[in-house]
């Protein structure tokens, strides 16, 4: 998980400076996004192998297996399967570690602001670490 990413987080990931745009040209940047996005579309096929491989070793050694992740996204993320729209925000890479920002729009028209952090793993590729969820009445997921 994030050394850097405290229980203030949230709020500093949403206003802090980006390191990378909405359009991400950084070293890793590419990378680490095409990273959320594949696993966003897997989590809307309900593609629950996908989505699990896209994750952290330290997700993996927590979780044993693709069906327990997958009935972990439905009960503490269930937003992030049924969504409707997904916009991408800022990119922020600090060494190893970065967030991706997001907006979301579930299939009950609720908003949310997301927050992927990713991990590079030690064969240098971009896996999903932890979800920052909250909704637009400010409720956190």
């Amino acid at each position: 998980m994030l050394s850097w990413l405290s229980p203030y987080a949230l709020p500093v990931a949403l206003i802090a400076p980006t390191v990378v745009d909405a359009a991400p040209r950084e070293a890793g940047g590419v990378e680490a996004r095409a990273v959320v996005q594949s696993q966003i579309d897997a989590l809307r096929r309900g593609d629950a192998k996908g989505a699990y491989a896209l994750t952290s070793s330290a997700i993996k050694d927590s979780v044993p297996n693709a069906g327990s992740f997958l009935e972990i996204m439905r009960t503490q993320y269930p937003a992030l399967l049924r969504q409707r729209k997904v916009e991408f925000g800022p990119l922020m890479i600090l060494g190893d570690e970065a967030a991706q920002n997001l907006s979301l729009i579930d299939d009950q028209g609720a908003g949310w602001t997301v927050v992927y952090v990713l991990a590079r793993q030690p064969d240098g590729a971009w896996a999903v670490d932890d979800y920052l969820m909250v909704n637009s009445d400010g409720t956190e997921s």
